[in-house]
């Protein structure tokens, strides 16, 4: 990985955000990801842009939140790897898994998932769908509906590309 990707946050703050975590022995630290470096040639990159000059509107859902789901699509993208919300307990083997999206929920009687959440996501280092999320991401932003920038647009764009198969 890049030094230009991450910075270390040594502040007070995250030393402090970290404790509860360092306290039971876990090794962590928390970074800074730079921005620039990782939504390059992507479609996130003019729309980061765009929010940076002010000629974009961030809306009333807090920047930070939105910038979060942009973040782990473009990480996937120019990685690939496994991203979980930290709520998740992992109770079998991911292994087996590629190229897949967590459902949020599924309708009891037939099986079928009835909407996709961005809480997990895996996938392959510049897989095209991933490409392709960032950009919807980009062209679609509004900053002023929960959900509509990360969990929702999954679903959202599936009804129209029929991508992910129905649970069965």
């Amino acid at each position: 990985m890049s030094d230009d990707f991450l910075q270390t946050m040594d502040s007070t703050q995250g030393k402090e955000i970290l404790k509860p975590l360092t306290r039971y022995g876990f090794k962590v630290l928390a970074v800074s990801p730079d921005l620039l470096f990782i939504f390059k040639d992507t479609p996130a990159e003019a729309w980061f842009d765009e929010i940076k000059k002010g000629n974009k509107d961030p809306g009333e859902i807090p920047l930070a939140q939105n910038l979060s789901n942009l973040l782990r699509l473009a990480v996937l993208y120019m990685y690939g790897s496994v991203y979980l919300d930290t709520d998740f307990i992992v109770m079998k083997k991911l292994s087996g898994l590629m190229n897949v999206i967590g459902a949020q929920s599924i309708d009891a009687e037939s099986g079928n998932w009835t909407q996709l959440n961005n809480a997990v996501l895996i996938f392959d280092k510049y897989h095209p769908l991933v490409f392709k999320f960032i950009q919807e991401f980009s062209l679609t932003f509004d900053g002023n509906k929960w959900g509509h920038n990360g969990p929702y647009l999954w679903s959202i764009l599936d009804k129209d590309w029929r991508v992910f198969p129905e649970a069965k």
